[in-house]
């Protein structure tokens, strides 16, 4: 089983309200506004990405902001299920599987941090950092994160 770029326990307070937050904006607009989308975006890409608006940060920004209002419910409801979820961290011992967990140097949503957490939970695991990677490591270093594919499917 591989967990990637997630983590099953909950969202931290401080997060939490800014998520919130941020989900209020789209659900009351119903739209991603570029001045949310400006919020967004940042969380998801390294820094490196960030501080030159390469291309996969100027795709998702266009992305956010042209959603059309009919998707924007089922977002806003997802978000809100994974802003509220409930901790799962004491069930990760409970998987009799082996698991892989995954996850991007430089991902803020869900620091590696959080995946070396959730690795120390479960027996019989394995932890992959991807470099120079945020939160969708699997855009941003596509050739680590198929490596690491490969030798474990």
């Amino acid at each position: 089983m591989i967990i990637m770029d997630s983590y099953l326990g909950e969202e931290k307070k401080v997060t939490k309200i800014s998520y919130s937050n941020i989900l209020a904006q789209v659900e009351k607009n119903k739209k991603i506004s570029s001045r949310v989308a400006e919020e967004i975006v940042p969380l998801f890409f390294s820094k490196q990405l960030l501080n030159i608006k390469h291309d996969l940060y100027r795709k998702f920004f266009s992305k956010l902001i042209n959603i059309e209002e009919s998707r924007i419910e089922t977002i806003v409801k997802i978000g809100k299920a994974i802003n509220n979820r409930k901790n799962f961290l004491e069930e990760l011992k409970t998987v009799e599987v082996p698991m892989v967990f995954i996850a991007g140097e430089y991902d803020i949503p869900r620091p590696f941090s959080e995946s070396e957490e959730m690795f120390n939970l479960k027996k019989d695991s394995l932890l992959f950092k991807i470099k120079d990677a945020g939160h969708i490591s699997n855009l941003e270093n596509i050739v680590d994160v198929n490596s690491i594919l490969d030798k474990i499917l």
